[in-house]
């Protein structure tokens, strides 16, 4: 009798090990955004919301956003491995990244982002929600290239109602902004 819920049990431990492992087309992602591999201009996806990470995969793949390679892989993914692939890379743990960040700079990053009011759309511990990127423990050097993106009208950042301004930023306040998120601990 107690053969069953053995069997039931490793079933079970079959089930949650094959659902953590990356779906194929995770296998050119990984290359480069695996948080293992610390990649200098890449952001890490393990962690972030399967929204966002939907949503920007979709954008990839009908040219609305465009950034070498990204809208070249993305061309030739379905619904069904954008789906997959948001599920398994949201689903991996966050890890703060890994760097030495001047302090005052990092100072001058917390006052902007209480200057801009960035908490109220990415949250009090920049974590962000659903279609909203998760940023504290981000890549700085991704963070700060999207930043000068968003800053020279390349990449289009939703207007807010909280004043926030994502346009003519100072070279100066870009690297504080990222520095200040990417230091952030992993919620």
């Amino acid at each position: 009798m107690r053969t069953v819920p053995v069997l039931i049990l490793l079933c079970a431990m079959h089930g949650a090990a094959a659902a953590a492992e990356p779906p194929p087309a995770a296998a050119a992602c990984i290359e480069c955004h695996a948080r293992e591999y610390q990649r200098t201009s890449v952001p890490q996806l393990e962690g972030q919301h399967a929204a966002y990470l939907r949503m920007e995969l979709t954008h990839f793949r009908e040219k609305h956003r465009r950034a070498f390679p990204m809208d070249q892989i993305a061309q030739d993914l379905d619904d069904a491995d954008i789906e997959a692939l948001a599920d398994w890379f949201s689903r991996q743990p966050w890890g703060a990244w890994r760097f030495a960040a001047d302090p005052a700079r990092v100072a001058e990053g917390a006052q902007l982002v209480d200057r801009f009011q960035c908490a109220a759309c990415h949250g009090a511990g920049f974590t962000g929600t659903e279609v909203i990127p998760r940023t504290a423990g981000q890549n700085p050097v991704y963070l700060a290239r999207q930043l000068r993106a968003f800053s020279r009208g390349d990449r289009y950042h939703p207007p807010t109602g909280t004043g926030a301004r994502m346009f003519r930023l100072s070279e100066a306040e870009v690297e504080s902004l990222a520095l200040f998120l990417a230091q952030m601990p992993a919620p």
